[in-house]
């Protein structure tokens, strides 16, 4: 497992849960899994955006969400 976790660091998909830790056994929220599925499918490195619909699909992931750009642009992935 270590060097599949070791891939998704290098690549930016995501960086743990802080500087020298990953947290294995800590549930990913949807929010969270929708960066790492973003960012894997733009190859997209930690600090990148994508642009994304401004208006939010959902009631529970407002503008100020930390993870509403990755959230808009999965749910507008799937509708394409």
């Amino acid at each position: 497992m270590f060097k599949y976790v070791q891939k998704m660091r290098q690549m930016g998909i995501t960086s743990g849960c802080s500087a020298s830790t990953y947290c294995p056994d800590q549930p990913v929220t949807r929010g969270q899994m929708a960066v790492f599925i973003i960012r894997a499918r733009y190859r997209l490195a930690a600090g990148d955006h994508l642009p994304f619909p401004a208006a939010p699909f959902f009631d529970d992931a407002p503008t100020s969400h930390p993870f509403f750009g990755f959230i808009q642009k999965m749910k507008q992935c799937g509708n394409n």
